[in-house]
């Protein structure tokens, strides 16, 4: 199960996309984000959690195969 994601096969899925592009670099994006492009970075960080979100529900279904 928990080991499959965290070092196993779908190690990088997790912490390069879910962690990575779906938590740290949208948190990034809204903390330092100015207002003149606000909007854009905003739309941009909402994408990034969305692609994250989606790869956690394919780690959690294919670590459940396994």
């Amino acid at each position: 199960g928990a080991r499959a994601f965290l070092t196993g096969s779908y190690s990088f899925l997790f912490w390069a996309v879910e962690i990575g592009l779906g938590s740290i670099i949208p948190l990034a994006i809204l903390l330092n984000s100015n207002r003149a492009a606000k909007l854009s970075l905003q739309s941009i960080a909402a994408i990034l959690v969305l692609v994250g979100v989606f790869v956690m529900r394919y780690i959690i279904v294919m670590a459940g195969q396994i």
